[in-house]
């Protein structure tokens, strides 16, 4: 029907998932791209609306899209220093380039690789590449449980889950945590090491009952007492 690409010859691959979304009346769908940059592109044209700039090289993590604003991360270079990896936020109601018309803000020096930020009770949670959950403000941008923010362990690559009340997240060498968003901190509620290799893959829920990919091993983790259901789809 259409074809669009990004700049000539991408320096990476992307693992990035598309998000498809409405922002204003306006559909988009938000691609984040392996030349480092996020577009928003009308879905059913395949027209660029607007474009972000954020690293010379690939961007690897899913766009959050939450409250008419998309929150982002990266672990390369910075577009406009050497300086390595950022947290960023852009308002895709605006046209063009975001970069001079609507970056909200930007927090450099934080590598989020391929790990995606979830909304969680109006705050932003995402983990970076280190292995430290941070709790966001998703106006500003600060980090409302200190700069470092709070370590799980040496690396993650797998997006956090939130679901019933709770948020679930397995680290590269699969140590699984159960937390719990406490005001601006992070309780651990349960935590336990998973056998069966490393863990790249993030958690889902389906019918009541989550399921984590490890690499050797598929987990599907509920309440052997409770019927698996679905919600109802809701209309068109």
């Amino acid at each position: 029907v259409w074809y669009s690409d990004t700049r000539p010859s991408p320096e990476d691959v992307s693992y990035s998932m598309p998000v498809p979304t409405v922002i204003d009346g306006v559909a988009q769908l938000v691609v984040a791209s392996g030349d480092g940059s996020v577009y928003g592109l009308e879905p059913r044209t395949g027209k660029q609306l607007w474009s972000y700039d954020a690293s010379p090289r690939g961007i690897q993590g899913t766009p959050l899209v939450a409250n008419d604003r998309v929150f982002l991360g990266q672990a390369e270079e910075n577009r406009d220093e050497s300086s390595m990896g950022a947290f960023f936020s852009v308002d895709p109601s605006k046209r063009g380039d975001l970069v001079k018309s609507g970056e909200i803000w930007r927090k450099k020096e934080v590598t989020v690789d391929k790990s995606s930020a979830i909304e969680v009770d109006d705050k932003v949670i995402v983990v970076d590449s280190g292995g430290y959950l941070h709790v966001v403000n998703p106006k500003t941008g600060k980090f409302l449980n200190g700069d470092k923010g709070k370590k799980l362990d040496t690396a993650i690559a797998a997006s956090p889950l939130y679901a019933d009340g709770k948020i679930f997240v397995c680290t590269l060498s699969g140590v699984w945590y159960t937390l719990k968003l406490n005001g601006n901190n992070v309780d651990v509620l349960y935590r336990m090491r998973l056998s069966g290799g490393e863990v790249n893959a993030s958690p889902i829920v389906s019918h009541g009952r989550m399921y984590q990919q490890l690499a050797n091993v598929l987990y599907c983790i509920g309440d052997k007492g409770k019927e698996p259901r679905a919600t109802p789809r809701p209309e068109p």
